[in-house]
């Protein structure tokens, strides 16, 4: 039994509490467990019988009043009241002086408020009327499938950078007429990435004549400007017309305007000339180059001193290692040339780059301008290299004339002879060669096989009986080089066609290995799965995955079969194009290489004839310089010292040996003038 003790307050003077009896309930079943919720529970045994349950009786409650009054109370301790201080014991604070606020200050005058502009009263704005919402089904667009190979065909190109892949999906679209336009501008942009240039250029091309659309022509033409610099300097014909039309701004496009310049300056217009020029910034790599067409411009003009003050400029701003320092070099040391101005040519000569195509033509002309300022011990020196072993198979005919002349002006006639000498030893077989050449050879084309056989093996001595000598000095010509230039351009193009190919095939052997690879992997994991202890959940998702997988690789596998021979069809039809394109530039190739050839053999002939008369001036300066000296026994200089024409000294230059590179142009014969006083020139 348990005893509980309520507590009751029913009013202050009485109190009670009553003592709660509770009585527990009767004894339950026996043989029962007991949870300790107090919930019987027993074991299921089978053929055991369930046990009887007894609930029992229900506790019973039951109390008592108890007098509270007569229970012992608690005694509690209060302690003393706290006095409160008077108010005389309390220190107030002395009062301050209160703040004196000054006047309120006039913020605006009536004067200003009188400026304040009246603003209009807005006018009432009508309220809108909505119309009764009439919605009516439409049906959905289909895109057809080359509408989705064209959308797959971008993803190739601007996502995963897979040119080969956008090139062969947007060919097949330029059959259809209604996509033909825009994937063609995407076909040529493919192109590009894959250094097509010449299919870059035909598909922009044809896109800015030809779109009905005005942005997309507009678009074509400007990539056309942009990409100036993987084209040739004679497309501007065919751009600059579809750039002024299209409204394209290339005013900062310094690549597009030296491009414009250099073409204009070959077609002899110079006005476009100097409007091309003027747009190039000073900061741009094409300065350089643009400060040498300027020069020719204005030299071509006529103004001769303004071209001479602009190569001056370019000597002097454009680095040493700059090609077009050299080729201003010689050109404004032929102006100097032109004004008697020997000594400043001789100085500019030197600024050609000995590794320039022009150097050696820089040499011999840089001689005949000491010639021409009486240095002839420094003319006879600078043609003592040309004339070394290290020059041997150099093509230098000029170089003996000059040198034969220094010495006849020396009166060292023995050395002079023999100059004339070599030259005819060395060069009248080389003339005979290429007349014979010349006479045998009526197509132009002819002369153009000779070149490229001999650039096909440079090795060789001589080819169809014309000398390497004469082959080098024939095929430098800038006249040829820039078309060659051009020539080798579309060789390049046809290379990057077949390595397109190359990477599709090579793309379609590695997608088989892949998909190889993949099968194995599903016949593996279906083996696994017959594994009792495998996880069999586990497998069956990495073979699904598999088997998406593989789908996508032979997906991706068809594709590039059909990418390849497509591929195959366009650069079957490009090549034919090409070889088109290419005749055209090797028949202006073959007739530059032609007159060129014809020009050379006709430079040799005169200088062979020359030999003929310069030797009889050899023969007849030595025999006044002879009779001169029987009559008075000696020459002597004007300080009396004798001087002598020592056998010892002639032809002192026979030479083998080194000659350093910073020595070229400063040589000078150690030979002296033999001549008499009065014949000194």
């Amino acid at each position: 039994m348990t005893k509980l003790t309520l507590l009751l307050i029913l009013t202050p003077s009485m109190i009670f509490a009553s003592d709660l009896t509770i009585t527990s309930a009767a004894q339950k079943s026996s043989g029962l467990k007991m949870k300790s919720s107090g919930v019987p529970t027993f074991d299921f045994v089978p053929d055991k019988p369930i046990p009887k349950l007894k609930v029992g009786s229900e506790r019973s409650v039951s109390f008592q009043t108890v007098n509270l009054a007569q229970l012992p109370l608690p005694t509690q301790k209060f302690s003393g009241v706290v006095k409160a201080p008077s108010l005389a014991d309390v220190i107030l604070p002395k009062p301050t002086q209160a703040e004196i606020f000054k006047p309120a200050q006039i913020i605006f005058s009536a004067a200003q408020i009188a400026k304040v502009p009246d603003i209009k009263v807005l006018q009432v704005v009508a309220e809108p009327e909505f119309k009764n919402p009439d919605p009516q089904l439409k049906d959905i667009r289909v895109f057809s499938s080359n509408e989705f190979k064209m959308i797959e065909a971008q993803i190739f190109l601007e996502f995963h950078k897979n040119y080969e892949m956008s090139f062969a999906i947007f060919s097949e679209l330029l059959k259809d007429k209604d996509l033909k336009q825009e994937a063609q501008y995407f076909y040529g942009d493919a192109a590009r990435n894959l250094k097509l240039p010449k299919e870059f250029r035909n598909a922009m091309l044809d896109v800015s004549k030809n779109a009905s659309d005005a942005g997309l022509k507009k678009q074509a033409s400007s990539e056309l400007s942009k990409n100036i610099e993987i084209l040739d300097y004679a497309d501007i014909k065919d751009i600059e017309p579809l750039v002024l039309q299209n409204e394209v701004d290339v005013s900062k496009n310094d690549a597009y305007n030296f491009f414009r310049a250099k073409y204009y300056l070959e077609q002899g217009n110079l006005g476009q000339v100097e409007d091309a020029i003027a747009l190039i910034d000073q900061k741009s790599k094409y300065y350089a180059d643009s400060l040498l067409i300027q020069a020719l411009f204005q030299y071509r003009q006529g103004q001769v001193d303004r071209a001479e003050k602009i190569f001056e400029q370019i000597l002097t701003v454009i680095d040493k290692s700059s090609p077009v320092r050299s080729v201003a070099g010689i050109t404004l040391a032929r102006i100097y040339f032109q004004k008697n101005k020997f000594k400043e040519a001789f100085n500019a000569y030197l600024e050609v780059d000995k590794s320039h195509a022009f150097w050696m033509q820089a040499m011999v002309e840089q001689a005949w301008t000491q010639i021409l300022n009486k240095d002839f011990e420094g003319a006879a020196g600078n043609m003592f290299p040309l004339h070394t072993d290290f020059f041997k198979n150099a093509y230098n005919a000029e170089s003996y004339v000059v040198r034969t002349v220094a010495y006849l002006n020396l009166c060292q006639f023995g050395d002079a002879a023999s100059s004339l000498q070599n030259l005819g030893r060395k060069y009248a077989p080389i003339y005979g060669r290429m007349d014979n050449y010349l006479k045998a050879r009526k197509e132009a084309s002819e002369f153009y096989d000779t070149v490229r056989a001999w650039l096909q093996n440079p090795n060789l001595k001589d080819v169809d009986g014309v000398p390497r000598s004469v082959i080098v000095e024939w095929a430098k010509h800038p006249s040829y080089v820039n078309i060659q230039r051009n020539m080798n351009s579309y060789e390049d193009e046809i290379s990057s066609f077949n390595q397109v190919t190359l990477n599709l095939i090579q793309r379609e052997k590695d997608l088989l290995k892949l998909i190889d690879e993949t099968d194995k992997k599903i016949s593996e994991t279906r083996k696994k799965q017959n594994d009792p202890k495998a996880n069999k959940d586990l497998l069956k998702q990495e073979e699904e995955k598999l088997v998406v997988q593989l789908s996508a690789l032979k997906y991706e596998s068809a594709n590039t079969n059909r990418a390849r021979n497509q591929v195959k069809t366009i650069r079957d039809g490009a090549f034919v194009r090409l070889d088109k394109e290419k005749l055209v530039l090797r028949k202006a190739a073959s007739e530059t290489l032609k007159k060129r050839f014809t020009k050379m053999t006709t430079d040799l002939k005169e200088l062979l004839d020359q030999n003929e008369v310069l030797q009889y001036e050899i023969y007849s300066g030595a025999g006044e310089h002879i009779r001169f000296q029987t009559a008075s026994g000696e020459v002597t200089q004007e300080k009396g010292e004798k001087l002598q024409v020592e056998k010892a000294k002639a032809m002192k230059w026979s030479f083998k040996g080194e000659i350093w590179e910073d020595e070229i142009g400063h040589f000078r014969s150690s030979l002296k003038s033999a001549c008499p006083p009065e014949e000194k020139n």
